[in-house]
Formats: structure tokens, sequence, C-alpha cells
């Protein structure tokens, strides 16, 4: 801004003023340009959050990965956070994320839907625009992989999960360097995911072989059999939360095994019982209630010895404490 002169009526000089400049403004923290250090504490500080997908509530390390990931694909942690999923210890990438990524390296990417039942999606590179990659998923294709009436998404929304696959086969057909080689969704692991892309259950495989029969038998014979067991729990009292779970493992005689697959099924991962929050104690609560009402199908124990005492009625209610969203507290 230039500055301004006052002249005097009678001629002489007038005084000039110059405004004083405007402070530099202070930058705000960037999450790809800092220390790893500060990016470790700053997802630290987000993985408590709860309105976080649920496989990075209270979980810094699999957020940490998920946003290295995306810094590497040119994210914010928070847009990181929201699409990638890491499953079975890799980054998946959701196909809206693709989509996403595929756009911005300049390749074109087409979806038409067909029909509620056929999807197309179609990709020309940038650097070859003469050639066309199309995919078509429809319900056939979907029928032939097991997927279509699937309960969950592929029930609820079937023409948004079409969508899906078409983007994420044809993204790795016509641009898997964009991607950076991340081509696979977090469906190609077994997980299923909401209308909006986030993971709801996952499959976690044990990559760990399995012992051969002889070694199995030698094990066997060095010690003896292992007893059913509650998860691990650590020398702090339960919350009433907690407290709520641990009953409901106790009066289903869950093993350390059946609960670890509760969790996998409802969480994404595994949490032991004094770790979970109370959003975490209300989602694995609920379930347990429904395994107990419904009679499904539940880990059977060891056959205890028969001793002498009162017969107890099996159809009575005995799975019956407070269902409140916060957990509740055990009866």
């Amino acid at each position: 801004m230039s500055s301004t002169e006052v002249t005097n009526p009678r001629g002489k000089a007038a005084a000039k003023t110059t405004p004083a400049p405007a402070p530099a403004p202070t930058p705000g923290f960037s999450y790809i340009a800092a220390g790893l250090q500060e990016r470790a504490d700053y997802i630290a500080r987000l993985a408590p959050s709860t309105i976080l997908p649920t496989a990075y509530r209270g979980n810094a390390a699999n957020a940490f990965v998920a946003a290295e990931t995306g810094a590497a694909l040119g994210l914010e942690p928070l847009q990181a956070l929201a699409s990638i999923a890491v499953i079975n210890g890799r980054a998946t990438l959701s196909s809206d994320l693709m989509a996403a990524v595929i756009r911005r390296a300049g390749h074109t990417l087409r979806i038409v839907e067909n029909s509620p039942e056929s999807v197309t999606a179609t990709l020309i590179r940038a650097d070859d625009k003469k050639f066309e990659f199309t995919v078509t998923w429809d319900k056939e294709k979907a029928v032939k992989a097991g997927l279509w009436g699937q309960r969950g998404p592929w029930s609820q929304y079937p023409t948004q999960m079409l969508r899906a696959r078409a983007i994420t086969e044809v993204a790795r057909q016509g641009a898997s360097e964009a991607l950076m080689g991340m081509i696979y969704s977090p469906e190609d692991f077994g997980a299923t995911m909401t209308e909006t892309g986030e993971v709801i259950e996952a499959e976690i495989v044990d990559e760990t072989p399995a012992p051969t029969p002889a070694a199995a038998k030698q094990e066997a014979t060095r010690r003896p059999a292992a007893a059913p067991s509650q998860p691990a729990t650590l020398n702090k009292p339960l919350t009433p939360a907690q407290a709520s779970v641990a009953k409901g493992l106790e009066t289903l005689s869950f093993t350390q095994a059946a609960y670890a697959d509760l969790c996998k099924r409802c969480l994404g991962q595994i949490v032991a019982v004094t770790a979970l929050n109370d959003e975490q104690a209300a989602t694995l609560h609920a379930e347990l209630i429904a395994i107990y009402n419904s009679g499904r199908a539940r880990p059977t124990p060891e056959p205890a010895p028969e001793v002498e005492g009162e017969i107890v009625d099996e159809t009575a209610t005995i799975f019956d404490y407070d269902t409140d969203p916060n957990g509740g507290g055990a009866a």
C-alpha cells in the first residue's frame, strides 16, 4: 500500500505517514512436511477420537500406517483415515479413493449404471487415449463370485457394491501405477463395508503355518491341553460397560478364541475386555445378548465332571442385565 501525502494549503511540506506492514500469517501444520516424531504424535492425538472409523479408534499404530499410506498418495491424514483400511497388515483403498487418485493422475474414469443390476467402469489413460479399459459387474458376475444376496451390503445396496467392484477391477487393469501398488480394496480381504465405504467387519487371517501332524502330536505330549479361558484381564477394576461384556462372556462360556472371533466380527479388530471403550463394549454387549436370545451356535466348553447339584432350567433367562447404550452394569 503506497504512503499518503497531506499537503498544507500554505505550501509547506506535509508529513508523510506509512502504515506498518501486516504480520505474516503463521503457517499451519503440514503432515507431509513434518518430521517422523511430529507425525507420530499428531496421529496419536487423533486416534482416541470417536468419529474415526472403528478400526482406528484407540489404535494409533493402524491409524499411523493409514496416514503414511495416504501421505504417499498426497492425501491429508483425515482423508486417508476416512478412505484407507488396514487389513491383515496391508493398506487397502476404498473404491471412491481409487477413483479420486486415478482422476487426479490425469486419467479419465467413467462410471455408467446400466441398470440396478449392472454397472460399467471405463478407464482411458492420459498417455493412451485411443485405448479403453472396460469392466462390467452385473448380477450374473456377482452370483458366480458368491457375492450376490450375501447378508449385509450386497443385500441392502447391491448397485453400490457392483459399482465398487467395477472401479477397483478397472483400476488394477489400467492405472496401477497411480495407486502406487495399493491395488486392493477391503473387500478383497473378505471385509464387509457400509455404503459410505467404512469397514464394519473384516476377516483377520492367521498367516502362521499349521504344524504337521507329527509336530502337533509331539507338542501335545509335552504339555497338557489348555482349558478354555476368558480373555486376560489386567489388575484394574472394570468399567460398568466392560463388566457387562465380561458377564456375557462368562454366561455363554466363551473361550479366548471365541472372544477373538467376536471382536473381529463386531469391531474389525481384537480388543481386550479391559481396553474396550464404552462404545465398543456396548457393541459387543448387544451382540452377546443377541447370541443368547436367538439361540445361535455358542462355543462348546469342555465337559465338566458330573457332580450332584441343582438342575438348572436352561430356558430361564439367566443372561439378563442392563442393556442401556453405554453398556450398563452387570446384574
